[in-house]
Formats: C-alpha cells, structure tokens, sequence
C-alpha cells in the first residue's frame, strides 16, 4: 500500500511524482501522514550542509519542530516570517501579513474558538474567534531545536536515507584484523 501513495496523491499534485519525495509517516487508524517534497530541493539542502562540513541523519519540516499542540496551536515568529502548527501533522507557515489574514479567515469559519500559543514577542492583532495564550519566551531556534529532538520522524527516506558510517577506529584496524585472522587460518 505504500508504494501505491504517489499514485493516489498523483492528482493533487502540480508536478510530476517521480521527482518528488515521498516520505512516510505513522499510520493513525485509517489515517497515513505523508510529507511530499521536490527530490531536488532535498538534493540542495544535502549539498549546503555538506558544504559546511555537516552530516546530517535526521531532516524534519520545520512545522513538526514546533511543540506538538494539544488544544492550542504554537505559533514562533523568525524575522518576517511565522510558522504555526494546527495539528500533530498539518502547519502553515509565511509571511506574518498574509499569515494572520488567513488565520482569522479559517477562525471565523470555526464553531468553536481557537486558543494560540504565542512563543514568540509579537503582539498580535485581536482576532475575531481566537484567544492568544503567551508563552514563556525563549529563543525561537531554542523552541525549533526543542520540538526537532522530541519529533521521530524524518524526511531521509528511501534514495535519502542516511547510510551508516563505519567507525575510524574499525578501519584502521581492518587490515590487521583480516591479516590475523589469515594467519590464525594457516596456523591452524
């Protein structure tokens, strides 16, 4: 059945689905969390960090770093732009303008009032249909890099998959290693 979700989401994509990135999420009742990226873009983010000299074994988007929400939703705010998780699978994230415009199109919409947990200082606009909980402010990349760790899953599926690295210790070793075991062969 996995292998036959591309072909499903093939419709409500604007692109072609072999260059895309099909990564799997845990499976909730009848439910399935699927994170669709563009394979080059991953290819590009490889790159930059191996430019820098960092290996990475865990590539996550950046909304499942936000805490995970249990009746509200967090909201960070990185320079312009925000990011706000609504469910344990689902977030948007852009500029804070169009962001809050479309946030309080969706509220208005709601039967119920919507609670957003604010980690970040800025001060938003009353909203109809939606409370604003404060929380205790840290640096948003503390919050990122917080919510990073507790999430288990990860973007470095299939072609991307990390591989595993031998240690130095090993390969240093692996020559003697072989030679022994040779000798102790012939010895015997």
């Amino acid at each position: 059945m996995v292998a036959a979700i591309p072909f499903m989401l093939e419709d409500e994509l604007s692109t072609d689905i072999d260059s895309q990135l099909f990564a799997i999420g845990p499976r909730q009742a009848n439910q399935q969390a699927v994170a669709v990226v563009a394979k080059e873009k991953v290819r590009d983010w490889l790159a930059s960090l191996e430019q820098a000299g960092l290996h990475c074994h865990k590539l996550i988007p950046d909304i499942l770093a936000l805490p995970e929400p249990e009746d509200e939703w967090p909201l960070l705010q990185i320079g312009e732009h925000l990011l706000l998780r609504q469910d344990r699978w689902k977030g948007i994230q852009g500029e804070s303008e169009w962001l809050l415009a479309a946030v309080s199109h969706y509220a208005r919409q709601q039967p119920e009032t919507i609670t957003i947990a604010n980690y970040s200082d800025l001060e938003l606009p009353s909203l109809p249909n939606i409370s604003i909980s404060s929380q205790q402010l840290e640096m948003p990349m503390k919050v990122l890099a917080s919510g990073a760790l507790a999430c288990s899953f990860n973007l470095l599926q299939g072609e991307f998959k990390p591989r595993k690295q031998a240690s130095g210790s090993w390969q240093k070793w692996r020559l003697a290693a072989v030679l022994a075991g040779i000798a102790l062969t012939t010895s015997l």
